[in-house]
């Protein structure tokens, strides 16, 4: 359940263990300032459209996938009629939380009620919970749920299949960036909040995609340079299978990782980098391929925090510091919004 919803005490103990164990937002606090594409494309509406009877509001769901049975949150804004096709964006949450943990985490429900998109925040699996970010086979077949649980929700709500995004914070941004990989064809953008990766799990001929990514430079947790923070010791760890797996962790110098994905779309190497006050830095790769972008916002002395998020920021002595001059969501979301999808018919 959501860390609001808890009494006092319980509230500040749920806090504590979702926002520590995480690992795996204010016209001037910065834009995504992406190029759009040449020509925006026109609305595709879903299947969704002709038998939605969804109404506003938060709802969990399950979902069969392969042989287990998945669960989410799902919130749908006010707006929503039912007919008109309505952005979507999967919000994929970190080490050891959960869709509800996640949406409280990020804010990004309220966020979604003023600009008008419905979210879904998907259940991992595991103890703790947690996403197969490098596709192991030995692992569950994450990918494969997150897509059934775009078709899905394609058939049960009236959705712009060419505006589905998807976001993710520490290890579900690393899930985000394995998705990057997989799901493009599907998924218009992406975006990852304390924890990209590059493009390991791409094969040859992987599909362009545009890519944005937050990261502090004192995240305790996964580091900015690469590797692992102090705080990351003391996490629980899985066990059996997911134990082997998890040796494999990705968490490399997050520049780096950007690099690779700006290769990947064909953009120029050198990058720009502008200063956004003293806290933001912002760098873009020019020149990537149409409706493509690669940006790194990287926020000096930030934390493992979702910019912007009071939850985030009211408990410093475990995620670091989390800056309000950006927010996240209104950054992503400029950064979707500018990137429809060129390929869905």
């Amino acid at each position: 359940m959501a860390v609001a919803s808890l009494p006092p005490v319980n509230r500040a103990w749920h806090a504590v263990a979702l926002l520590v164990l995480l690992t795996g937002a204010a016209c001037d606090r910065g834009s995504s300032r992406a190029a759009p594409p040449p020509t925006v494309p026109a609305v595709v509406a879903s299947t969704g459209c002709v038998t939605s009877s969804a109404t506003p509001g938060t709802t969990h769901l399950s979902l069969v996938s392969g042989r287990s049975t998945r669960t989410a949150r799902q919130f749908v804004p006010k707006g929503y009629d039912g007919h008109t096709p309505t952005p979507l964006v999967i919000d994929l949450h970190g080490y050891l939380s959960n869709g509800d943990g996640q949406a409280a985490f990020s804010g990004i429900e309220p966020f979604a009620d003023r600009a008008g998109f419905v979210v879904i925040s998907p259940d991992g699996t595991g103890n703790p919970r947690h996403w197969n970010i490098t596709v192991d086979a030995r692992g569950p077949d994450d990918i494969g749920f997150l897509r059934a649980l775009i078709d899905d929700a394609a058939g049960r709500l009236c959705i712009d299949r060419r505006r589905v995004f998807m976001a993710g914070m520490s290890n579900g941004a690393g899930m985000t960036s394995a998705a990057a990989c997989h799901l493009g064809d599907i998924v218009a953008a992406f975006a990852a909040v304390a924890g990209v990766h590059g493009p390991i799990t791409c094969g040859q001929g992987a599909r362009p995609v545009a890519l944005l990514a937050i990261h502090g430079t004192a995240d305790p947790f996964l580091k900015y340079t690469g590797g692992f923070g102090a705080s990351s010791v003391n996490l629980p760890r899985p066990t059996g299978v997911d134990l082997a797996i998890a040796a494999n962790y990705p968490s490399p110098d997050r520049r780096s990782a950007m690099q690779q994905w700006a290769a990947l779309d064909g953009c120029a190497l050198v990058p720009v980098t502008t200063n956004q006050g003293s806290e933001v830095q912002v760098t873009r790769y020019e020149q990537c391929r149409p409706g493509t972008d690669v940006v790194l916002y990287t926020i000096v002395g930030g934390g493992h925090a979702w910019p912007g998020s009071a939850v985030s920021a009211s408990v410093p002595q475990f995620v670091g510091r989390t800056t309000m001059a950006l927010d996240a969501n209104q950054v992503i979301w400029d950064f979707f919004s500018a990137h429809p999808s060129t390929s869905i018919r």
